[in-house]
């Protein structure tokens, strides 16, 4: 696992931390901090990669999240199992 910076879709007001994180129904990380719809969650890595390979959607208390990969951190780990 690692934190990444995330985001809400359509500029929702995001969860609170310790808020579940899943992909798929599956459970993949939870929301640490949040501030003016930016936020940190701690994410698996497989789920990062599968949201970026194959367009898949993070969920956290209903919303749809979506992973903000700065530049600097290189390519997406390989995707493997989430």
């Amino acid at each position: 696992k690692q934190l990444h910076v995330v985001q809400a879709e359509a500029g929702a007001v995001l969860p609170p931390a310790g808020t579940a994180i899943t992909l798929d129904g599956a459970d993949v990380g939870e929301m640490r901090s949040s501030l003016n719809g930016t936020g940190l969650a701690l994410l698996r890595l497989e789920a990062v990669a599968k949201t970026e390979s194959d367009g898949k959607k993070l969920e956290a208390g209903g919303l749809a999240l979506r992973v903000r990969r700065p530049d600097y951190a290189g390519p997406p780990p390989e995707s493997g199992k989430a």
